[in-house]
């Protein structure tokens, strides 16, 4: 259930379901209702199975976040109560890809994925929308706290030895729309800084170590 506070509230209810029919099933053992255990596995059954055709079709398989239909299904119904955007891009993937093959890449995605997820609250939701692209909607927090969740995102992935670009946007008074196209920009202007960074030190890119 704790994994489960970070994510969309169905799921943890579903997964509750699930638990408390199972319970329900033991205790109608013990108090001699036979006759409705089955039918109380059958409702656990089908709840297991509603729980994963929606882990099925609403998460990205590498990494298990959200995926792009997810995004754009429940960008629309957060919308009101967005603060802000952290748009995030990884740096060299091509170059991990094409060097160290498509399972360290792979390896790369679902590692900064964790560094992503790991310093989020419920306010938060993280969501995979492309092979090396992340955005997170944030929900009822203000500018210092989205500036401080990115800054341990950042942290995080450093440490990891990868590099990723970011940026945010925390203007509530433009569309959802047009504030991830803010934070895009501004990810896209961060990616450029360190390009600019790394070749004022003699490196191409920021590489893995």
């Amino acid at each position: 259930m704790r994994r489960f506070s970070k994510n969309y509230a169905e799921e943890g209810i579903i997964v509750l379901f699930t638990a408390l029919t199972s319970t329900f099933s033991v205790i109608l053992s013990f108090v001699g209702y036979d006759v409705l255990i089955n039918p109380t596995y059958a409702a656990e059954v089908l709840l297991y199975y509603v729980y994963t055709y929606s882990q099925y079709t609403k998460r990205d398989p590498l990494t298990k976040l959200f995926n792009r239909q997810t995004f754009n299904r429940y960008m629309k119904r957060k919308e009101r109560m967005v603060s802000g955007i952290i748009s995030i891009d990884m740096n060299e993937l091509k170059w991990i890809n094409d060097t160290m093959g498509h399972d360290e890449g792979d390896k790369a995605i679902k590692k900064i994925a964790e560094c992503i997820l790991q310093p989020t609250t419920t306010r938060e939701t993280v969501y995979r929308v492309g092979g090396d692209e992340f955005i997170v909607i944030c929900c009822h927090g203000d500018q210092n706290h989205i500036e401080q969740l990115v800054f341990k995102m950042r942290s995080s992935v450093d440490a990891s030895g990868y590099s990723c670009a970011f940026g945010i946007c925390c203007d509530n008074n433009k569309s959802l729309e047009d504030m991830i196209k803010e934070a895009d920009r501004m990810m896209y202007k961060d990616k450029a800084k360190i390009k600019e960074e790394a070749a004022a030190m003699g490196k191409e890119l920021h590489f893995r170590t």
